[in-house]
């Protein structure tokens, strides 16, 4: 039913296509079947479902990259220690609205790619780091679509694949 959704929206993955193994700062988007872990922005809260959390930006919001850092491929509130981290902030107009997405997350494994979310898209359509983004128009009916107690998904997968 998502997929069915997206379908004609304008999307964009990493600079660099999709990549099947695991590798930090490939510029592609890696390619499985992945969970929704929670849902952010710079924008307030458009209504996301019960249980699933929605963390609004501050000027301290960040996501640790460090793979050094006990809080790696997180959240954090603070600079902290991490060497490595992103200024969610910094990046005002793509995190008006994102959803995490459950790769490398539960169980971290140091090293792989980190911070896969679906933001929303600036104007000139470039590819990601890695990450989705979807054309503004998808959002925040995107956002708020996503029921946890349904196990939403997101498949990533050439478009072959994707047509069986």
């Amino acid at each position: 039913m998502w997929l069915r959704k997206w379908r004609d929206w304008p999307a964009v993955c990493g600079s660099k296509c999709l990549l099947a193994a695991r590798k930090q700062n490939a510029y592609k988007s890696p390619v499985g079947d992945f969970g929704i872990v929670s849902a952010f922005g710079a924008q307030a809260n458009p209504g996301v479902h019960t249980g699933l959390e929605y963390r609004d930006i501050t000027p301290e919001s960040y996501w640790v990259l460090d793979s050094a850092s006990p809080l790696y491929n997180r959240w954090t509130e603070g600079r902290g220690a991490s060497k490595d981290r992103e200024h969610l902030q910094s990046f005002c107009y793509p995190y008006d609205y994102a959803l995490v997405l459950a790769f490398n997350y539960h169980t971290p494994v140091k090293g792989d790619r980190v911070a896969l979310f679906i933001h929303v898209a600036p104007h000139d359509g470039t590819g990601t780091a890695g990450c989705l983004r979807l054309a503004q128009a998808a959002f925040p009916g995107t956002i708020t679509w996503p029921d946890p107690r349904q196990n939403p998904r997101v498949h990533l997968r050439p478009p072959a694949p994707l047509a069986r």
